[in-house]
């Protein structure tokens, strides 16, 4: 059973390491963020949408429950 826990972080490592080789990119995101909107959390959905941008995150998903949050309204950095 060790064993198989040892080769994991192995075949992540890998996995990152070979990508480039055919062509491939990773991207970091998260599917499955809260706002103040749906009362889970206690940032603006811009708020929220600036800490991912500015820790590298290529994209993010505001999964508000049974709120739709019109993505022209949030306000992303100006490089973005």
């Amino acid at each position: 059973m060790i064993k198989y826990f040892i080769n994991i972080p192995l075949f992540i490592w890998f996995s990152f390491s070979c990508a480039h080789l055919f062509g491939q990119n990773w991207y970091m995101g998260n599917t499955h963020a809260h706002t103040k909107i749906c009362g889970h959390a206690d940032s603006s959905p811009e708020v929220v949408t600036k800490w991912y941008h500015d820790h590298g995150y290529n994209f993010l998903i505001l999964s508000e429950h049974n709120h739709f949050i019109d993505p022209d309204t949030v306000q992303l950095p100006p490089d973005k």
